[in-house]
């Protein structure tokens, strides 16, 4: 990744690409998502430590970080998880497409209007993403 910051959040992880896809709904998008392996079978949650980082494309195919995300799998807890005092969105599946889990999205470095913690950002863009697979 080319941003510096993008660069210090993955340094040490194990990540893969969770999809192709570049995320839209909503009025907004949530742009790419890159997973950390190692993270998300974990249910400590750490500040320093999203299981997820989200990256807006760019033209010419490079992608800038817009956000963040902690994702906590879903084994029948009895309330959903918190963190920074926030309650996780879910349970979810996104259709199937996913484990069933709780999320919570923060748009650290491309501000939301909508505020820091709702799910899709208007002023992140799919424009220049590549095709849909498939």
């Amino acid at each position: 990744m080319r941003d510096r910051r993008g660069r210090a959040i993955l340094r040490g992880m194990l990540t893969r690409r969770l999809t192709s896809e570049c995320v839209t709904g909503r009025g907004g998008a949530m742009g790419v998502h890159y997973l950390n392996v190692a993270l998300v079978g974990d249910p400590k949650l750490d500040l320093r430590k999203p299981e997820l980082v989200l990256y807006e494309p760019q033209e010419g195919g490079g992608m800038k970080l817009v956000g963040v995300e902690w994702m906590v799998l879903e084994r029948g807890q009895t309330r959903a998880p918190r963190i920074m005092g926030r309650r996780f969105d879910g349970p979810m599946d996104h259709k199937g497409t996913a484990p069933m889990h709780y999320d919570l999205h923060v748009w650290t470095v491309r501000r939301n209007p909508r505020g820091a913690f709702s799910q899709y950002n208007p002023r992140v863009s799919c424009e220049h993403a590549a095709p849909k697979e498939g």
